[in-house]
């Protein structure tokens, strides 16, 4: 009937309840595995970019890479903690919308965050989701989050999410995004099988850490 939690218990049930806690304490949720998602997804990344970054605990631990070894951007965020971590080095050019603070997520939320977006194209958007269903698509905790999934497909060239494999073995209630207007994921290692097939079938591209240290290994042949 419980799943123990941190801190406490929780009803076991189809929708997993991680999402709703607090991003402070999601952090330390499978902390290793969303680190090497967010390794996998620094390829994604170049030089002159004009992007947003969606806000979770994933997508912090992101910005803490960027900030570490990603190249010179404009970055455009919801998340207080990204805009802070990345306008803390020269290379970004950092742009936090405005809205409604939400204090569990350190996101700004509502209807004057998703105006902020009417005006802007990205070249690429990449945001975190709660959970992963091949029929579904990438899900979130909240009408927030579809909304804000909607405002960057139409507003984005290319469109990714950063998610560890534990988002595969979970549902939520909310579809952030239909498998077939995302281009890249970017996990911590191989999905199941029957998410595999999915993610092939509508053409997205799956990237792992180890490509990403293959591909600074053939860097280093090269020099």
């Amino acid at each position: 009937m419980l799943k123990r939690i941190h801190g406490g218990a929780a009803p076991a049930g189809a929708v997993d309840l991680t999402a709703r806690r607090p991003v402070i304490e999601r952090l330390s949720v499978d902390r290793e595995a969303k680190a090497l998602a967010a390794v996998a997804a620094l390829p994604l990344f170049e030089e002159g970019m004009n992007v947003f970054l969606g806000g979770s605990s994933t997508m912090a631990l992101l910005a803490d890479e960027l900030a570490r070894n990603g190249p010179a951007m404009s970055v455009t965020t919801n998340m207080i903690d990204i805009a802070t971590v990345l306008s803390a080095t020269e290379r970004f050019a950092v742009t936090l919308l405005g809205g409604i603070m939400n204090a569990k997520t350190r996101t700004l939320t509502g209807p004057d965050m998703l105006r902020g977006l009417e005006t802007r194209i990205f070249d690429l958007s990449v945001c975190g989701a709660s959970a992963i269903d091949p029929k579904h698509g990438f899900l979130g905790p909240s009408e927030g989050h579809t909304a804000i999934g909607a405002a960057l497909a139409d507003r984005s060239r290319r469109l990714a999410f950063v998610a560890d494999a534990s988002k595969f073995a979970r549902l939520d209630a909310h579809v952030m995004q239909p498998l077939d207007k995302v281009d890249v994921l970017a996990t911590h290692q191989p999905p199941p099988e029957e998410a595999a097939t999915a993610l092939r079938n509508a053409g997205i591209a799956v990237l792992l850490p180890q490509e990403l240290d293959e591909a600074l290994d053939d860097r280093k042949e090269q020099r």
